[in-house]
Protein backbone atom coordinates (compact mmCIF):
# COMPACT_ATOMS: atom_id res chain seq x y z
CA UNK A 1 0.00 0.00 0.00
CA UNK A 2 2.73 2.45 1.00
CA UNK A 3 4.77 1.49 -2.06
CA UNK A 4 2.00 2.70 -4.35
CA UNK A 5 1.56 6.00 -2.47
CA UNK A 6 5.19 7.11 -2.74
CA UNK A 7 5.15 7.49 -6.57
CA UNK A 8 1.84 9.36 -6.32
CA UNK A 9 3.29 11.66 -3.69
CA UNK A 10 6.35 12.35 -5.85
CA UNK A 11 4.13 12.99 -8.87
CA UNK A 12 1.94 15.34 -6.84
CA UNK A 13 4.95 17.30 -5.56
CA UNK A 14 6.37 17.57 -9.09
CA UNK A 15 3.02 18.85 -10.40
CA UNK A 16 2.76 21.39 -7.56
CA UNK A 17 6.30 22.63 -8.27
CA UNK A 18 5.58 22.91 -12.00
CA UNK A 19 2.34 24.85 -11.44
CA UNK A 20 4.06 27.19 -8.96
CA UNK A 21 6.86 27.80 -11.49
CA UNK A 22 4.32 28.63 -14.22
CA UNK A 23 2.47 31.03 -11.92
CA UNK A 24 5.73 32.72 -10.87
CA UNK A 25 6.81 33.09 -14.51
CA UNK A 26 3.50 34.71 -15.46
CA UNK A 27 3.72 37.09 -12.49
CA UNK A 28 7.32 37.94 -13.43
CA UNK A 29 6.21 38.67 -16.98
CA UNK A 30 3.47 40.94 -15.64
CA UNK A 31 5.96 42.76 -13.40
CA UNK A 32 8.29 43.23 -16.40
CA UNK A 33 5.47 44.70 -18.47
CA UNK A 34 4.57 47.12 -15.66
CA UNK A 35 8.21 48.17 -15.17
CA UNK A 36 8.69 48.76 -18.89
CA UNK A 37 5.47 50.78 -19.14
CA UNK A 38 6.50 52.95 -16.19
CA UNK A 39 9.96 53.44 -17.67
CA UNK A 40 8.51 54.25 -21.09
CA UNK A 41 10.50 51.45 -22.72
CA UNK A 42 9.46 48.42 -24.74
CA UNK A 43 9.70 44.86 -23.46
CA UNK A 44 11.27 42.94 -26.34
CA UNK A 45 9.92 39.64 -27.62
CA UNK A 46 7.51 39.44 -24.68
CA UNK A 47 9.93 36.98 -23.10
CA UNK A 48 11.16 36.66 -19.57
CA UNK A 49 13.78 33.98 -18.86
CA UNK A 50 14.55 32.33 -15.54
CA UNK A 51 18.20 33.01 -14.69
CA UNK A 52 18.68 31.58 -11.21
CA UNK A 53 16.68 29.81 -8.54
CA UNK A 54 17.42 29.21 -4.85
CA UNK A 55 15.60 28.66 -1.59
CA UNK A 56 15.44 31.66 0.75
CA UNK A 57 13.33 32.77 3.69
CA UNK A 58 10.58 35.25 2.93
CA UNK A 59 9.64 38.23 5.13
CA UNK A 60 7.61 35.98 7.43
CA UNK A 61 10.44 33.48 7.91
CA UNK A 62 8.99 30.69 5.76
CA UNK A 63 11.10 28.99 3.10
CA UNK A 64 10.28 30.17 -0.42
CA UNK A 65 11.76 30.03 -3.89
CA UNK A 66 13.90 33.01 -4.87
CA UNK A 67 13.78 33.33 -8.64
CA UNK A 68 15.83 35.75 -10.73
CA UNK A 69 14.62 36.53 -14.23
CA UNK A 70 16.38 38.31 -17.09
CA UNK A 71 14.49 40.21 -19.76
CA UNK A 72 15.36 42.46 -22.67
CA UNK A 73 14.00 45.91 -23.35
CA UNK A 74 14.49 48.71 -25.83
CA UNK A 75 14.41 52.46 -25.41
CA UNK A 76 13.99 53.26 -29.11
CA UNK A 77 13.06 49.98 -30.80
CA UNK A 78 16.55 49.49 -32.24
CA UNK A 79 18.67 48.81 -29.17
CA UNK A 80 18.59 45.83 -26.81
CA UNK A 81 19.28 46.24 -23.12
CA UNK A 82 18.98 43.78 -20.30
CA UNK A 83 16.91 44.11 -17.16
CA UNK A 84 16.58 41.80 -14.20
CA UNK A 85 13.99 41.17 -11.54
CA UNK A 86 13.97 38.95 -8.49
CA UNK A 87 10.95 37.39 -6.84
CA UNK A 88 10.66 35.62 -3.51
CA UNK A 89 7.69 33.30 -3.73
CA UNK A 90 5.13 35.20 -5.79
CA UNK A 91 6.23 38.64 -4.55
CA UNK A 92 8.52 41.08 -6.36
CA UNK A 93 11.67 41.53 -4.29
CA UNK A 94 13.90 43.72 -6.46
CA UNK A 95 14.51 44.81 -10.02
CA UNK A 96 17.19 46.42 -12.11
CA UNK A 97 16.74 48.41 -15.30
CA UNK A 98 19.58 49.87 -17.39
CA UNK A 99 20.27 53.55 -16.97
CA UNK A 100 19.22 55.52 -20.02
CA UNK A 101 22.20 57.08 -21.73
CA UNK A 102 21.93 60.77 -22.49
CA UNK A 103 21.78 61.46 -26.19
CA UNK A 104 24.03 64.42 -27.06
CA UNK A 105 22.72 67.22 -29.21
CA UNK A 106 23.96 67.41 -32.77
CA UNK A 107 27.71 67.92 -32.81
CA UNK A 108 28.94 71.15 -34.40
Amino acid sequence: MLDSLIPLLILGLAAAFWLDALKAHERARGFCLQLCERGNVQLLDQTVALHRMAIRRDETGWLAWRRSYNFELSTDGADRRQGRLTMIGQRLDSYSLPVAHAVPDALH
